[in-house]
Parts: C-alpha cells; sequence; structure tokens
C-alpha cells in the first residue's frame, strides 16, 4: 500500500511541475503578444486622449 501512495505521490508531484511550466510558457508568452500590441496601438491611444480633452 505504501508504494502505491508514493507512486501517485510522485505522479501528483509530476503533474503540478507540468502545470507549473505550462502556465509559465503562455505567460511569457502573453507577455511577449502584449507588449506588441501597446507599443502597436500607443499612438491611437494618445491621439483619441487628445480628442477627448480638446
Amino acid at each position: 500500500m505504501s508504494l502505491i501512495l508514493q507512486i501517485l505521490d510522485a505522479f501528483y508531484d509530476l503533474l503540478r511541475c507540468y502545470v507549473w511550466f505550462k502556465n509559465l510558457h503562455n505567460s511569457i508568452r502573453d507577455d511577449h503578444y502584449l507588449i506588441g500590441r501597446r507599443l502597436h496601438n500607443f499612438g491611437e491611444t494618445m491621439k483619441m486622449q487628445e480628442m477627448v480633452v480638446s
């Protein structure tokens, strides 16, 4: 019975590591694309704010 629990515990640990790395990968990917959007839309946002203020 103890061996089964050790195997399940090891599987659970591997699963947690997999989920952590997957989330890390996705957050890095999202940051990369969000920076591109912010830079791309930066001028448009400033023009819109100037129109509202004027």
